[in-house]
């Protein structure tokens, strides 16, 4: 299940900074939560809807903010609505407050191939090259599509531990169709910089698995910012995403 937080345009300038969204997050559900640190069934995107400016280093929302939060706990989403709407939490920062929940029609999965898009699919894979540094791999490094695979399998192999969901992987595959679309972009987090990946991935499997995808995300890690994804057919849903 899929919900949008709305929120009112920017007055001032919004860093290009993922703590921002992590912060608001928190504040919602309570410092100290029971969800945090914990095995986590949910994903949640960075703030979206926004302009690139400053070079990346920040954004600007003219026609507002939104932020996708997705799980299969209903639990989980109701605590961040009910943090939502309470007036303490109503003001996100950067004049920006929030508006209004939006709960996101339930997306189709399929027995066979299902089409994704991603909103930004970094923290995914880092490789090392000298056995010190790590830097990050995207859609231009050779082998990229291969590691996807095999990441999206040791995840959802963890996911199936973890949940006792009982997940059918086989015949899993991953595949990255070329597209003029597709690009390598920058993201922050606690002014640390990111390459992530802005993608369509085919991905054969059964609707099961391809739910519990779309619920906890492709990224390394499902915390907040990385690895939303969304069905190819839902796209106008999403048209007004960060370029």
């Amino acid at each position: 299940m899929r919900i949008k937080l709305k929120f009112s345009k920017n007055t001032s300038k919004v860093p290009n900074n993922l703590e921002y969204v992590n912060s608001y997050i928190h504040k919602c559900l309570g410092f100290n939560n029971k969800y945090h640190n914990s095995k986590s069934d949910y994903c949640i995107s960075r703030l979206e809807g926004g302009i690139i400016t400053d070079g990346g280093r920040n954004l600007d929302f003219p026609n507002g903010g939104h932020i996708y939060v997705t799980s299969i706990n209903n639990e989980f989403l109701n605590d961040i609505i009910t943090g939502a709407i309470n007036p303490l939490n109503k003001f996100f920062g950067f004049g920006m407050d929030f508006e209004e929940v939006e709960h996101m029609p339930e997306e189709i999965f399929y027995n066979g191939i299902n089409h994704f898009k991603t909103t930004s699919m970094g923290f995914i894979i880092r490789k090392k090259t000298d056995g010190e540094t790590n830097e990050w791999h995207t859609l231009n490094d050779e082998g990229f599509e291969q590691e996807v695979r095999n990441h999206l399998l040791r995840k959802l192999n963890k996911i199936n531990l973890a949940f006792n969901l009982h997940l059918d992987l086989t015949g899993f595959d991953v595949v990255i169709p070329k597209h003029p679309s597709h690009k390598v972009v920058k993201r922050y987090s606690k002014r640390v910089e990111n390459k992530v990946n802005i993608c369509k991935l085919e991905i054969k499997t059964n609707k099961k698995v391809a739910e519990i995808i779309y619920n906890f995300g492709i990224g390394q890690s499902t915390g907040s910012g990385f690895g939303t994804v969304y069905t190819s057919h839902s796209s106008k849903l999403y048209r007004n995403d960060i370029q």
